[in-house]
């Protein structure tokens, strides 16, 4: 989304801060980087986690349409906007 490729990333040390409800942490480390995620709303106790991560993708989307910025973004990885809001609601609850 940031126009970032694999190559500015890799032998570096990532702090994903504010990592909220989103995969790059997950998804880089698979890819073989250092990344590591921290975001104040982990200090919840995990029956809230989930729906916490809930509201703050509704606000952030919400916020994407009102401000009308999704042009400002690169949407190779994800392809819109609604393919961005089912990953990350996916991501809170992989079951």
């Amino acid at each position: 989304m940031f126009g970032l490729t694999k190559e500015d990333l890799v032998g570096r040390k990532i702090l994903d801060c504010p990592a909220g409800a989103c995969s790059f942490t997950a998804v880089s480390n698979q890819l073989g980087m250092d990344v590591t995620a921290c975001d104040i709303a982990y200090y919840l106790p995990i029956e809230q986690l989930e729906q916490k991560g809930l509201q703050d993708i509704e606000t952030t989307m919400s916020n994407m349409e009102r401000a009308d910025i999704q042009k400002n973004f690169l949407w190779d990885y994800f392809k819109s906007a609604d393919e961005l809001k089912r990953i990350r609601t996916q991501a809170l609850n992989p079951h």
